[in-house]
């Protein structure tokens, strides 16, 4: 064989790429995966220790509430003690609290008695309607007038056209007052009227036989309704006060006529009179007590005997309705027990008829 062969042959060999043999790519392959386990094993590793240091303060912390806890249990038993002990004192307590409403029952009704007892005590000097007189020729006298005089000049008001203000009629009118000219001074000075009493809130535009109803405390007036507590009617106590007329000679229409409608309070110059409310709950609750105690309808009282209007004295009616309800029960207790014993002596008296 010729060098120029061989050197071809040995150059060929040179330039050719190496082969692998079939094994060494997985091999590659093999050692980076278990790199990558490793590497990943070294991280897990490092949580682990975290997890397992948490672990620890978690630990640590639970038998800190461990300890707490067994303390509130503690504390627990000693408040389930004081407990039975309050338990205790409030059954003490409740039983004296029966005892007190019981006593409280009786002290309740003693004070019905009472009121009702001082109401009858001092009507006549709490009712400025009692026995009403009206002082003429005086320095009264001359007050009412000049007042008649004030109130027809600031409502513009003359003999043609004033007007009842309960019928609306014209003729034979009275100014009357809602409280009397001599009132006692601890009652005005009660309702704020000491310098009002001429005042023209404390006067009403009345027919001769109304006014004289209302002074008699036959008739008041109340607020119309709910809807309308600045708005009057006429209440009726007496109902003989019904067929009388509106005038003193029996002329003209009855006071019947004339119930459930509103009081006239729009004057011809355009103003409306305002009459105190202050003053005809008054009356009205002195009409209230007058025919709740001093008359035989005494015994058919009714739910509503009286307006409930603000101001009217609605604590003390129910108080005094209550009273007078026991007062009517005892007497009839009484009759009846009297009527007990006779009819027992009758007995005895027949018994001894027969025997003999």
């Amino acid at each position: 064989m010729s060098d120029e062969h061989l050197v071809s042959e040995s150059s060929s060999s040179v330039n050719k790429p190496s082969r692998k043999r079939p094994h060494e790519d997985e091999d590659d392959d093999i050692l980076k995966l278990l790199f990558e386990i490793r590497e990943q094993n070294k991280i897990f590793q490092k949580k682990l220790e975290g997890v397992e240091e948490k672990l620890e303060g978690l630990e640590e912390k639970l038998e800190g509430l461990e300890g707490k806890f067994e303390g509130v249990e503690e504390k627990l038993e000693g408040l389930e003690g004081k407990f039975e002990g309050v338990e205790e004192k409030l059954e003490g307590v409740e039983e004296k609290l029966e005892g007190l409403e019981e006593k409280l029952e009786g002290l309740e009704e003693k004070q019905n008695l009472i009121f009702a007892y001082s109401v009858e005590s001092n009507f006549n000097t709490q009712n400025p309607w009692q026995n009403l007189s009206v002082k003429s020729g005086s320095r009264v006298s001359g007050r009412v007038n000049q007042l008649r005089q004030d109130f027809f000049a600031h409502y513009k008001l003359t003999p043609e056209n004033a007007f009842c203000m309960v019928t609306g009629n014209n003729g034979k009118l009275r100014l009357a007052h809602l409280l009397p000219i001599n009132v006692k001074k601890s009652i005005s000075k009660s309702l704020s009227m000491e310098n009002n009493i001429n005042n023209f809130r404390n006067c009403l535009l009345l027919s001769e036989n109304i006014e004289k109803a209302y002074d008699d405390q036959k008739i008041s007036f109340v607020p119309y309704d709910v809807l309308h507590p600045s708005s009057f009617k006429m209440k009726v106590w007496d109902n003989s006060v019904l067929e009388q007329t509106v005038f003193f000679d029996s002329k003209g229409p009855k006071i019947s006529e004339f119930l459930h409608r509103k009081l006239h309070l729009n004057m011809p110059n355009g103003l409306r009179h305002e009459p105190y409310k202050r003053c005809l709950a008054y009356h009205d609750f002195m009409c209230f007590m007058k025919w709740s105690i001093h008359e035989e309808s005494l015994r058919s009282l009714q739910a509503d005997f009286g307006s409930d209007h603000e101001g009217s004295w609605l604590k003390e009616r129910n108080l005094l309705l209550e009273s007078l309800r026991q007062k009517i029960g005892r007497e009839s207790e009484e009759e009846q027990d009297d009527i007990n014993d006779d009819d027992d002596d009758n007995d005895l008296i027949e018994e001894d008829n027969q025997s003999k």
